[in-house]
Order: C-alpha cells, then structure tokens, then sequence
C-alpha cells in the first residue's frame, strides 16, 4: 500500500509539474514581450515632454500636465491612429511566419495600451482639483464612454486592420484597469504606508483577482457561442483585461510595499512575482471544474444563452462595477462573484489569466528598471537631473538606445518561449510530427534495451528451457 500511495503522489507531483511549467514559460513569455513594448513607450512619453517644454525625468511613466489632452473626443481620436497603425505593423509582421515575428507582434499590439492609459491619465487629471465625487462621477462617464466605443468596433476587419479590433479592447481595457486603480489605490497605497494600509492593500488585491478570475470565467461562455457575439458579450473580454490591469498594478504595489528600494528590491520583487505566479496555478491546476462543463454542455444541447452568469439575473452582473453598491449593500455583488461558474474552457482561461496577470506585473516593475537605467547613464553624464535637464534630447536618444537594446536582446529570447496557443498551424503541425518521431523513436530504443537487459536475456533462456524440459 506505501509502494502505491508513493507511486500515486509521484505522479501527482509530475502532473502538477507539467501544468505549471507550461505556465511559467507563458508567464515569462509576456513579461518579456510587454517589458519591449514598455522600452518604446517610455521614448513617447519622453519625446511628448520635450516637445511641450517640460522636464523629461518628471513623470516618466505617462504624459505631462502641458501635454494632457483636454477633450474625450480629441483622445479618442489619437488613441484610434495609435491602433491603427499597431494594426498595419501587426499585420506586416504577420505575414513573415517566422517565430520571431510572434513575441515582435505581441509587444507591438500592447504598445497602444500603455498611450491609451497614459492619455485618460492625463485627461482625468485636470479635474484633480474637484471633490472626489465629482472626481469619481467623471472618471466613471470616461470609461463607460471607452467601454462603449470598445466593444462598438468591430471584431472581424480585413487587411491590414485584422487585429485592430483586439488592439483597441485590450488597449481600452488597460486604461479602464488604471482608471479602476487610480482612486483605490490612493486609499490603500499611499505615499507612507503602515501596517494598516498593507493589510488593507491585501484585502483589495485578494478582491480584484477574485473579481478577475470570476470575469475571465463569464466570458469563456463567449468562445462557445454559434451566433455572432453581440455589444454585452463582446464586453467580458473587454472587463477582463481591464481587472487583470487592475490586479497587475495593485499585486506589484503590494509587492513593493514588502521589498527594499532600488536593485535589490527590483530583483524581490521578481522573485515574489514567480512564486506567486507559480502559487497560483497550482492552485488553479487543483479546480475541479468538470461539472461545470458537464452543466455547460447541458445548456448549450438545450439552446438555453445565458448572459454571462448562472444563477442570477442578466442585470445584477453590472452592480459588480458600480462602487456604491459595493459601500450599501456588498453581499449583492458577492453573490455574484461566488456563485457557481459554468463554461468550457474556464480552466484554461484561469491559467491564462494568471500569466498575463503576473507577466504585466513583472514588466511594471521592470518599466521602473528601465527608467531607472536611463536616469542613472543621464547623471553619471551630467546631461540631466529630476530638476533641471539643459540636454533634454540627448535624454530621450539614451531612452531610444535602452528600447532597442532591449528590443534587440529580448525579441530573439521570445522564439524559445512562444506559448503553443499563439503559434501557427504549420509550426503547430510541426510540433506533433517531431513529437510522434520523438515518441516513436524512444519506444524503439526502450524496447531494443528492454530485449538486452540482463533479466530479459535469463527470462528468455528460462523459457528455452522449460519448453527443452516439456519435450
């Protein structure tokens, strides 16, 4: 009986080892790819300051006050140029086929993302001297303005705007995550923290991942569908990312909050993200969710849509995102985030989830590094200081050597780290055909040993023997 109950947790431990392996290379598959795309950022935002005359070590992650936009309108359109040409680049890329060409593609389509937030930011800003109310008021009509424009815009466009309509929701749902943080987390993350504030901080980030896990698990019910997806269920994709932002940017705000400053807490704060990111798909890797595809199933063989919940109505899935409710009355939206999750797929989506969660923390805290770089070679230089830059352009051409430094050491590392679901049919098919080879050849190479293994040879004299005995 031990013999087997250590057989038994031995394989256990290899399933679960063969799960989360997978994980850590997607993981670190979009820290790399997103820590590219954050390089060219950083020089926008760079070049932006210089131009409306500011000092470009001030506020490096985001626009400047001068260069802020004033009107929605105007932000939009900016943002709708931005997309549309990451969806020409996209598409060249595209038609290469090469591996290489799919890391370049992700870091160019998140490179809206980054703008997209860093123009709200700077939009909602202006209203900084209103009450925090009216602060709020506001900061909810821009999203739901963006929210509605996202899932307006078409899904299926032909050359070369293919991935425009993917780039503009995840785009949109970055900045949306922010826009949910900016508020939060001035709560819960103030400049000097105390014990009080990082228990709370916890609280908050064990809230927006359950919050995330429970949208990715809605909007899995959306791959499933025979009709043309409608404006509510283009939606879910649209949340998801926008509460994985949210939980990207408090999880590294709680990190910091633990670790030392500088390099060495730059390099904790990685080692915290791995763990975490490996704590939690093995818990994910434990989810039983067979029954909820089993009920799934039932429901799609009956022609029964729900509308992206189980056991509630259609309606109560909005009170989850508006604020007062979660004030007056919490346990409405609890309900919602704890009741039972239906859909196929929910598994997968969790494990992607997760990787893109701890893959856009690790490359937030890594924008910080970057930033960091260009601020030391800049001092050690003597050309710029955080309050006087005489050399403002030789600032952002050291910026432009970082970003393609970096472009240029991690886009090669990405070919050995692609995740399967990303790769095209004929490297897919590839892959089975050398995997049978593989599989195939090993069989022949253990069935040749087994033959002339010691105890194969004296098994096969033995049975000579015995027939030599019968006659």
């Amino acid at each position: 009986m031990t013999g087997h109950h250590d057989t038994t947790n031995r394989s256990e431990e290899e399933n679960l080892s063969d799960q989360i392996q997978p994980h850590l290379t997607t993981t670190l598959y979009f820290t790399l790819a997103y820590i590219t795309a954050w390089g060219w950022n950083l020089v926008v935002y760079g070049v932006s300051h210089v131009l409306n005359g500011e000092n470009p070590l001030q506020d490096q992650l985001s626009f400047g006050d001068h260069s802020a936009t004033k009107h929605l309108a105007v932000l939009v359109l900016e943002f709708l140029m931005v997309c549309s040409g990451s969806a020409i680049v996209s598409d060249l890329l595209g038609r290469d086929g090469r591996k290489w060409t799919i890391g370049a593609t992700t870091a160019v389509q998140f490179f809206p993302a980054a703008i997209f937030g860093g123009k709200l930011m700077g939009y909602l800003g202006q209203f900084a001297h209103l009450g925090s109310v009216q602060r709020a008021l506001i900061n909810l009509a821009a999203t739901l303005f963006s929210a509605f424009l996202a899932t307006s815009v078409p899904m299926t466009l032909g050359p070369p705007f293919t991935a425009f309509g993917k780039i503009v929701r995840d785009s949109m749902g970055f900045g949306l995550g922010i826009a949910w943080n900016v508020f939060t987390l001035s709560i819960f993350a103030p400049d000097k923290l105390d014990t009080a504030h990082i228990i709370g901080l916890a609280g908050y980030l064990a809230l927006v991942l359950l919050i995330a896990f429970r949208v990715a698990a809605e909007g899995s019910y959306v791959d499933t569908l025979e009709r043309e997806p409608n404006m509510i269920d283009r939606m879910w994709p649209l949340l998801s990312f926008a509460m994985n932002t949210a939980s990207a940017f408090t999880l590294v705000a709680f990190v910091n909050s633990m670790t030392h400053e500088g390099w060495v807490g730059d390099i904790e704060c990685f080692f915290i993200l791995l763990i975490f990111s490996a704590f939690l798909a093995a818990g994910v890797s434990k989810i039983d969710v067979s029954s909820s595809r089993e009920d799934a199933n039932e429901e799609m063989e009956n022609g029964r849509q729900n509308c992206g919940m189980d056991h509630l109505p259609c309606v109560l899935k909005v009170l989850v995102f508006v604020p007062c409710f979660w004030c007056c009355c919490p346990w409405v939206p609890m309900i919602f985030l704890l009741s039972g999750v239906h859909g196929i797929g929910v598994k997968e989506k969790w494990f992607s989830l997760v990787s893109m969660i701890s893959g856009l923390a690790a490359s937030i805290e890594a924008s910080g590094m970057l930033t960091a770089s260009a601020n030391a070679i800049a001092g050690a230089l003597g050309i710029c200081n955080a309050k006087h830059c005489p050399e403002p352009w030789i600032f952002v051409s050291i910026q432009v050597a970082i970003a393609t430094t970096t472009t240029i050491i991690l886009i090669p590392t990405l070919i050995l780290l692609v995740p399967p679901f990303l790769w095209s049919p004929e490297d897919q098919e590839q892959e089975r055909t050398t995997t049978t080879t593989i599989e195939y050849i090993s069989k022949g190479i253990e069935d040749t040993i087994s033959l002339l293994s010691p105890t194969t040879s004296s098994s096969n004299e033995k049975s000579r023997s015995n027939q030599y005995n019968s006659v």
